[in-house]
């Protein structure tokens, strides 16, 4: 017998959606409300915090579970339903026939001479070997229906978990918020404000690089002006892009050149 859980109530909870065919809509004072509350909540995060419910939420949703097909859930478990009530019916038939061949006993013959009628009793043991083979069918029947059944179950209370779940709801607030256009206005600009601070942070590597290559002044100047271009929402075009990637290539292998020199000269000095 299969007892309702989580998943099975949820299943009910579900088909009878789909089967309304009445659209609520809901109260739109409640939704103003709920947005409200929503904006407020990250107007208490700092921009570090935002961003890092901006990975989770990412994170969360990049593997989003498949939502069951809930009316074959609901068919799945009717027919559970149906096959243990035939398994108890074939159940109590068995026992009442078992129970009539115990009373009848051994069949009237010339050992057993106050037995039961020879016929009625072949009759019944009959009746209780059918009835033993229709409860042999009604068992497996409701050991292939629970299978089927715990087949979809897995999956369902994966995906259940995943949207129902404490982190599941969590998860989804969270990308409610993040829907948020003021919220995604302020992601913009962080955004910006990151790749504007890393891409400074490279052209001035780029720089300190050069002055290390002993290129000319010009080109140094040249540096500082792309930087300067950058900061005020200039995009670097490709020509700075490949000198800066020749550049870096000719300051690996400075760099590796001077420490091959630096190991000879550990070496005499020993």
């Amino acid at each position: 017998m299969v007892h309702p859980d989580g998943t099975e109530r949820e299943i009910r909870a579900n088909v009878g959606a789909d089967e309304r065919t009445v659209e609520q809509s809901g109260n739109p004072d409640e939704e103003i409300s709920q947005t409200a509350q929503l904006e407020a909540i990250a107007l208490q995060w700092t921009d570090a915090e935002l961003l890092t419910n901006e990975q989770k939420v990412k994170a969360y949703f990049k593997d989003i579970p498949p939502e069951p097909d809930w009316a074959e859930g609901k068919r799945l478990q009717d027919e559970v339903q149906r096959c243990s009530k035939e398994w108890f019916q074939a159940s109590s038939q068995a026992r009442a026939c078992k129970q009539k061949v115990d009373e009848l006993g051994e069949a009237r013959s010339f050992l057993v001479p106050f037995g039961s009628p020879r016929q009625e009793v072949e009759a019944a043991r009959t009746r209780y070997e059918g009835s033993l083979s229709d409860l042999d069918r009604a068992n497996q029947g409701l050991t292939q229906a629970q299978k089927n059944f715990q087949g979809w179950k897995g999956p369902a209370q994966r995906y259940r978990e995943w949207r129902h779940g404490a982190e599941g709801e969590r998860m989804h607030e969270l990308k409610a918020i993040m829907e948020l256009e003021p919220v995604q206005e302020r992601l913009t600009q962080i955004h910006h404000r990151q790749r504007l601070r890393e891409g400074l942070e490279i052209l001035g590597e780029w720089e300190r690089m050069a002055i290390s290559l002993d290129r000319p002044d010009d080109y140094v100047r040249r540096i500082r002006e792309v930087t300067a271009e950058f900061r005020q929402g200039g995009v670097l075009s490709d020509r700075a892009i490949e000198a800066m990637t020749q550049d870096y290539g000719a300051y690996q292998h400075q760099q590796e050149i001077q420490q091959r020199q630096q190991q000879r000269q550990r070496g005499f000095s020993r």
